[in-house]
């Protein structure tokens, strides 16, 4: 049988060789499916013209382990016959794309090994500590930004792009984003809020910053550039969940002057309930709750 499958994928586990293997407190067994009748690819005046294959790894334990990692080995046929079968190098399109789906480090450690063979060893090695760190230089620099609810019946906040039935408060834009605000981050994070201000017309703008370490003081000033120009447009900018020492940065700059402790909170519960006690029209869910009460 000639198959037309262009990429084949090995899956060798840990444990070792062979149709079972014992790895981390379970048995894995690799299995391969596919379609009923024999793989052709089109141009070979055999039916059918494609077909699927998936590669299936079950795993049974009792010791509640988890499972080690799996070895993926790509095979690239280069025969003549591929020539006619495989026009498009669609193979290689394949692997490029279950490389790009993977999960980083994942990844890098693709491209480690493939520097390490084309390189050399401690080349190799080299470009892959490169492109991490460039790669955690963007992750650093491009921080997400992205809009909670609360989870009905609880003073749980969560990301509504997962939980887009969660509750909203008319004229409150709640927003989360993490990490270290410093010179680079800060401008995207603060590119990407005026992003999420489309489509709305808050009369404050909430930044959750639980996950927020800390505040570089360039990042300070350019929150305050912000926080200048959404009042030219009657929206008020809030802090929440600072931690210790982002407070402390914040507290000792201008912006810290201009939000006050009035527009700083400790969690998203409180500023909610401030909201609700500022702009009576909501039904308010909780006692009316005094600005002061809200101070750190």
């Amino acid at each position: 049988m000639v198959f037309g499958l262009l990429v084949v994928l090995i899956l060798v586990p840990f444990g070792g060789m062979g149709d079972d293997a014992y790895t981390g407190g379970g048995y894995l067994s690799p299995r391969v499916s596919s379609s009923t009748d024999a793989i052709w690819r089109a141009g070979s005046d055999n039916e059918p013209s494609n077909a699927t294959i998936t590669f299936t790894v079950a795993g049974t334990g009792t010791k509640g382990i988890t499972l080690a990692p799996q070895d993926v080995v790509f095979l690239m046929d280069h025969s003549g016959s591929l020539e006619t079968y495989d026009p498009q190098v669609l193979r290689i399109l394949a692997a490029h794309e279950y490389i790009n789906n993977m999960i980083a480090p994942f990844d890098r450690a693709v491209v480690a090994f493939f520097g390490v063979i084309v390189l050399g060893t401690l080349q190799g090695i080299l470009v892959a500590v490169i492109i991490s760190i460039l790669a955690l230089l963007y992750l650093a620099s491009n921080p997400p930004v992205y809009q909670v609810g609360r989870m009905p019946g609880t003073n749980v906040f969560r990301a509504l792009k997962d939980h887009p039935d969660d509750q909203t408060f008319p004229g409150l834009l709640i927003l989360r984003t993490e990490g270290v605000m410093f010179f680079t981050s800060a401008p995207y994070a603060i590119d990407q809020i005026g992003l999420e201000l489309r489509g709305h017309e808050p009369k404050i703008v909430v930044l959750d910053c639980s996950a927020v370490p800390n505040f570089e003081y360039t990042a300070v000033k350019q929150f305050s550039d912000f926080d200048e120009l959404l009042s030219t447009v009657g929206i008020e900018l809030w802090l929440v969940a600072l931690n210790r020492e982002a407070f402390e940065t914040v507290e000792k700059t201008q912006l810290g002057k201009r939000l006050g402790h009035e527009r700083m909170f400790h969690n998203l519960e409180q500023a909610v309930e401030v909201y609700q006690a500022a702009y009576p029209t909501l039904p308010l869910q909780t006692n009316e709750v005094d600005r002061k009460s809200s101070r750190f």
